[in-house]
């Protein structure tokens, strides 16, 4: 059943809805917080951000102000950039990856994306590829009438991101029963395979961060603690940035869904990529991003525990990055 249907909402009654449940307009003032509103963003974007504020007995917010919404509205645009740049990157390396390892395998381009396709893992991906043959799609290559002659380079080209962390699976597990093993390639591919499961969970994060950013979803809200944690993340944590301390921090920070997923994004692409240039304008970017603009207005979050402490964690970890892609 549906929920009562709810009215809809002037700029003004906006403002004054939420100065009804406690937000203040002493920063910004109630005529400029419509003007936001109108010309900058909407309301219910904006207001998902109150769900990092905590609430009175009375279910008011506490200590939350206009300004400090606009501020978190803006620092989280970065973030999506950011984020965007990021696992476009990844999708990039790992189709780059996926082909050097196809040409030291096997098969011929054809009869593993074929396998695939008819495959149960396969059929959300085919049932896409047949919906992109009945349309003109100016930017991809045409896709041939016959889904058997489709290979692997064309098949990376025209998948969605899903499509093709499912099509990995399939193609590093079909690695394992199509190498011969007295070949002197079969090295060489075994360590592809072991690289790819490795990250293989972590990818999945990727994909979810990727999706939310490329949606311009909100990612930054800090209270949604209803993530799996991500183990190499929390290994990669624990072990390397914080020299096998604070574990118990380290797991409450990972139940996060932003922070678990932009912890284990880096992660993948650090160990993925292999341009040390790419790595080190990326974590440069990143740590810049987080002392300059994530911090310009530092003096709003002084009395809010939850955004300062995710802070200082993806600072930590910004830092490490930054670090080991300068030495």
């Amino acid at each position: 059943m549906g929920g009562e249907r709810k009215p809809k909402l002037s700029a003004e009654r906006q403002v004054a809805f939420l100065a009804e449940r406690g937000v203040k307009f002493d920063v910004v003032n109630k005529d400029k917080a419509c003007e936001f509103l109108t010309k900058h963003t909407y309301f219910y974007k904006l207001k998902s951000y109150c769900v990092n504020y905590a609430k009175d007995e009375s279910d008011r917010y506490v200590d939350l102000d206009f300004a400090y919404l606009i501020d978190l509205s803006t620092i989280d645009m970065h973030l999506r950039r950011f984020v965007n740049t990021l696992t476009l990157n990844v999708e990039h390396i790992l189709k780059t990856k996926l082909l050097a390892d196809f040409n030291e395998s096997p098969f011929d381009g054809y009869d593993i994306v074929d396998s695939f396709l008819n495959c149960k893992q396969g059929e959300k991906a085919l049932k896409y590829i047949k919906g992109r043959q009945s349309s003109s799609a100016d930017y991809l290559p045409k896709l041939p009438s016959d889904l058997k002659n489709l290979p692997i380079w064309h098949f990376v080209e025209i998948v969605q991101f899903g499509h093709l962390l499912v099509f990995c699976d399939h193609f590093y597990d079909r690695l394992q029963t199509s190498s011969n093993k007295e070949s002197p390639i079969c090295v060489s591919l075994k360590l592809a395979r072991e690289q790819y499961f490795s990250v293989k969970h972590a990818l999945y994060n990727v994909k979810c961060l990727r999706n939310a950013a490329a949606h311009n979803n909100c990612v930054l809200l800090l209270n949604r603690n209803n993530a799996t944690m991500q183990q190499n993340a929390f290994d990669f944590l624990y072990l390397e940035v914080f020299q096998r301390r604070n574990g118990r921090k380290i797991k409450e920070f990972l139940k996060c869904r932003a922070t678990n997923d932009l912890t284990s994004s880096l992660w993948v692409f650090d160990k993925l990529c292999k341009s040390a240039k790419m790595k080190r304008r990326s974590f440069v970017e990143l740590k810049r991003m987080l002392r300059g603009r994530f911090a310009r207005n530092r003096d709003y979050y002084r009395n809010n525990s939850l955004i300062r402490n995710k802070y200082q964690f993806m600072l930590s970890v910004a830092n490490y990055f930054y670090k080991q892609s300068v030495s």
